[in-house]
């Protein structure tokens, strides 16, 4: 299914090269739990870390020069679009990109909890 989901992306992207030719990767959990925050209307940079900052219980917590290079490689996939200097929104490449991982996630997540029923726990 998540390769799917990037082909999907790719379609969506038409002719672009980024997206054509960029790799569907896992992300990084501080990338994943960022990207969950970036909204698709136009949220500044402020408003992206305090969402992440709840979501995650604090245990994310970065300045906005940290969030600009953590999403610096999810813009030129376009998978997010700076708006202006301090502004970022999710694009339509970017929200398959993120379902994919979610998904993704959630498949490794019920495997693991399958073998540890299997084995009677860890």
């Amino acid at each position: 299914m998540w390769i799917s989901l990037h082909l999907r992306a790719a379609v969506v992207a038409g002719a672009n090269k980024a997206v054509r030719n960029a790799v569907p990767r896992p992300l990084s959990d501080a990338a994943f739990m960022a990207l969950l925050c970036v909204p698709i209307k136009p949220r500044p940079v402020s408003a992206i870390i305090q969402e992440l900052e709840r979501l995650s219980k604090r245990r994310y917590r970065m300045t906005p020069t940290t969030l600009d290079e953590l999403l610096r490689p999810l813009i030129e996939d376009e998978w997010i679009a700076r708006i202006a200097p301090e502004s970022y929104r999710l694009t339509e490449i970017g929200r398959i990109y993120l379902q994919g991982e979610i998904d993704r996630l959630l498949l490794i997540t019920k495997m693991s909890r399958k073998r540890a029923q299997l084995t009677g726990g860890w």
